[in-house]
């Protein structure tokens, strides 16, 4: 075999022992000087085998444990929290100083503007000791503040001052959903400011402005440009393809961009580096400049590129990788794309390696590993289409079968009309991408030129949105599919690299099977599709998800036969520019596969219970909503009596009783409304939901003057598990109601840091008085709840200490 090869092959073998060292451990807890002394020995044994030619096998072995364990010093090394992080400073009331890195205007349907700072913190002080020097910190911190607390038009790089309580950083924390706080720790981002006041400029920026703000208003430069000839929503379209990001993006348009699977279109990615590239390379062979000459300008012409989209972590690793790329085409070893990918692989780990669990990172790496390992042999099997045609589709098919379970475990879909959409859709905005650059690097020479080539754009990209509104609105243009654990993703890999022929001779390929044994192999496939449909209409025990929604309540229950009934959606309690419903509780549904809903009982309509109502019902079919009767809808409530996909609507009485197998769902309070929408607490239902001998209480937002009625008409509310009332209030949950309840379990649906105090520590105090066991959903994340109608388990998403 070439030495070449070996060593192409080589490099990929230790940046995939690296990466399985990181990996590694971040999920054992590993004694670091143990690491150490095995890194030692691992670089002794290198260092011995090396000396021997006869012994390469073992030199292979010996460099994958070096590499093997370096990955897991490095990570390690990089999650230790030095004794200035700002973080360890959460809870304290302080006064911060440092230098803003970045600055994000937040405004939303017609509310009070806000600012959202990054700031990189230098210092801070106790707010009664402000004479005292400063303590050094570092890490950033994010802040937001409105408006009128910022007294001066403070940008990036001004250094400022901010009174207020560091909080750490606190996500929705749901099983398949994205670690925000992980991905917010990645770029540096170590803890939260609350503001208790008005922001201070303490002084401008060295030298007038920063680049940060000078990139920034230069974007809104090129912005207004192409508002002039464009309409305002074209135009963020075309700026989210070109500097990345979803601002001024209609939803409608996101999500007919996610059904074609071209959502990546709309963030800056290896795709548009690559563009980049390509662009200046075929410019550089036009003009018939010498090659070392077009590799410099190309380098240039990406790294530009990068900068201005930012410097973002995605965009980095895009960069890295092309620039990568970009070295083995320029010394034409377009052979060794293996190796390229795994010394980027590698030098991207080696700086972060946290990346190891950023969703984008393992898209990327799987979309670009797949092309490597499969494109080719896919055009091969489709050598009887159009070249063209094979192409498009071998290179969809190729990313897609590598991405698959990273696919299904965020977003539980697959998307079928996406190789329309790569065929059709992707060269017309591969042509917008590159005309809108140039316009961008005429808006300050040309700027009616410039005006020319928006106008264009905005042409072509009305045709691009028409078509991918088509795509996304044919039938099963997307389809779900259920994410797969650890196990069977190894299993669905190792299949994989089986029917591409990668493992050794002597394994026999699928073909070869059928030729040889095909009456064995029809009487398996049968057998394992009875033994599949056995699994399937086996009964499961019920479960109940109480989702991490903030401060707010949702629940779902699933039957032993798979169907589902939901208490309360949750809702946002300020800003409606974030929909709970369809950012947090939907995908939570896809991942545990509920596709249908048969009842949404809504305990009430405040939004924090049904404000992720309408989202829903935007994406799940479900037959009958049961709705608290409240004096005067919420607005909350209107959304979905209003729905266009709304089915069965009914008002809850006291008494009413569903079954669904063997779950006996019973509205055990139902009281009418008779104050205004703003006093709805008192309107809570109060539902009891049974199974075999255990049973769970649902009660809503009820309070004491509720629960008082309950107890005084004897209710049978008596139940294994309580779902707490209005979030842990000191209101609700009296002494008496929980002796009469007498839960062993209590499970709070509340905010992390919310400003109501909740759960209070009375509720807290009576509940243990009742050695009732607590799970807190700021603390636990979604806590799910297993009953065969004998035992009960809990199981919460983190462990709190």
């Amino acid at each position: 075999m070439p030495m070449s090869v070996i060593v192409s092959n080589l490099l990929v073998v230790v940046a995939a022992a690296f990466a399985v060292g990181i990996w590694w451990a971040g999920l054992c807890a590993v004694y670091l000087p143990l690491l150490y002394c095995l890194g030692l020995i691992a670089a002794g044994a290198v260092f011995c085998f090396a000396r021997r030619r006869d012994e390469a096998g073992w030199l292979v072995f010996a460099l994958v444990a070096l590499f093997f364990f370096a990955g897991a010093i490095r990570y390690l090394q990089a999650v230790s929290i030095p004794s200035s992080d700002v973080s360890l400073f959460a809870g304290q009331d302080v006064i911060l100083s440092g230098q803003v890195v970045e600055k994000q205007e937040l405004t939303a349907n017609g509310e009070e503007t806000k600012f959202r700072y990054i700031v990189e913190a230098w210092g801070l002080t106790k707010p009664d000791n402000e004479k005292k020097s400063a303590i050094p910190v570092t890490g950033k911190v994010s802040l937001s503040v409105s408006a009128n607390k910022v007294p001066a038009a403070i940008d990036c790089g001004d250094r400022i001052s901010a009174a207020g309580t560091i909080v750490e950083l606190h996500g929705y924390n749901n099983p398949g959903a994205i670690n925000t706080v992980a991905a917010l720790q990645r770029e540096g981002i170590r803890a939260r400011l609350l503001p208790a006041g008005p922001l201070r400029l303490i002084e401008l920026s060295g030298g007038g402005i920063s680049w940060q703000a000078w990139r920034d208003n230069w974007r809104r430069q090129v912005v207004v440009a192409m508002e002039k000839v464009m309409p305002a929503p074209e135009a963020a379209i075309l700026s989210g393809m070109i500097f990345g990001g979803y601002r001024g993006i209609s939803r409608e348009v996101i999500t007919d961009f996610q059904t074609t699977g071209l959502i990546h279109i709309l963030s800056v990615s290896g795709t548009h580096v690559a563009l980049v590239g390509v662009a200046m390379l075929w410019l550089g062979r036009r003009f018939k400049l010498r090659p070392g000459l077009i590799a410099v300008i190309t380098a240039i012409a990406v790294t530009g590129y990068a900068v201005i989209a930012g410097l973002t972590a995605p965009v980095l690793r895009s960069l890295i990788m092309g620039l990568t790329g970009l070295a083995a085409v320029v010394w034409q070893r377009e052979k060794d794309v293996a190796a390229a990918f795994g010394l980027s692989l590698l030098l991207m780990l080696a700086l972060q390696p946290e990346l190891i669990y950023d969703i984008s990172f393992q898209l990327s790496f799987a979309c670009t590993a797949g092309l490597i390992l499969f494109y080719a042999k896919t055009v091969h099997l489709l050598q009887r289409l159009p070249k063209r045609l094979a192409q498009v589709v071998a290179a969809t098919f190729a990313v897609q079968l590598a991405a698959l379970p990273l696919t299904a475990w965020y977003f539980s879909n697959y998307s079928l009309s996406s190789f329309t959409a790569n065929f059709i859709v992707v060269p017309m905005v591969e042509g917008i991408v590159i005309a809108g650059l140039v316009g961008v690097l005429l808006v300050s020479w040309a700027p009616a030129l410039a005006g020319l080539v928006f106008a264009g754009c905005s042409l072509c990209l009305g045709a691009v949105l028409q078509a991918t509104a088509w795509l996304a609105a044919l039938p099963a243009a997307s389809i779900y599919f259920p994410p797969l654990d650890g196990a069977v993703c190894v299993v669905y890999y190792l299949l994989l690299f089986w029917l591409y022929g990668y493992f050794p001779q002597p394994v026999m390929l699928p073909l070869e099977i059928w030729r040889r044994w095909p009456g064995r192999v029809q009487v398996f496939s049968i057998v394992a599709a009875l033994v599949w449909a056995a699994c399937l209409v086996y009964p499961r025990p019920v479960i109940i998800h109480f989702i991490d929604v903030g401060q707010g309540d949702a629940a779902v229950i699933t039957t032993p036969h798979g169907r589902a009934v939901m208490v309360d959606t949750g809702g946002s309690m300020g800003s409606t520019s974030f929909d709970l419903g369809e950012q947090v509780v939907y995908p939570y549904l896809r991942h545990y596969g509920i596709t249908e809903l048969d009842y949404l009982f809504l305990t009430h309509g405040h939004q924090d219970h049904a404000g992720g109502a309408a989202a829903i019902l935007n994406h799940i079919p479900v037959k009958c909503v049961l709705m608290a009767r409240e004096a005067e809808y919420t607005q909350a409530e209107k959304a979905v009596l209003y729905h266009r996909n709304r089915q069965a609507v009914i008002p809850q009485y006291q008494g009413q009783q569903i079954e669904l197998d063997g779950v006996t769902f019973t509205v055990v309070y139902a009281p009418a409304g008779s104050r205004s929408a703003s006093e709805g607490n008192e309107t809570s239902t109060v539902i009891r939901v049974a199974f075999g001998d255990q049973s769970i209480l649902f009660t809503g937002d009820l309070e004491a003057p509720g629960e008082a009625e309950i107890l005084a008409e004897k209710l049978p509310i008596k139940s294994n598990l309580l779902k707490v009332g209005h979030h842990g209030s000191r209101t609700s949950s009296t002494a008496a109601f929980l002796q009469a309840v007498a839960p062993q379990v209590a499970v709070i649906s509340v905010g992390y840091h919310n400003s109501f105090g909740h759960p209070h520590a009375e509720t807290l105090a009576r509940l243990a008085a009742g050695k009732t066991r607590v799970y807190r959903t700021d603390r636990s994340g979604a806590v799910r709840v297993v009953t065969d109608g004998q035992t009960m388990t809990v199981n919460p998403y983190l462990y709190d200490e």
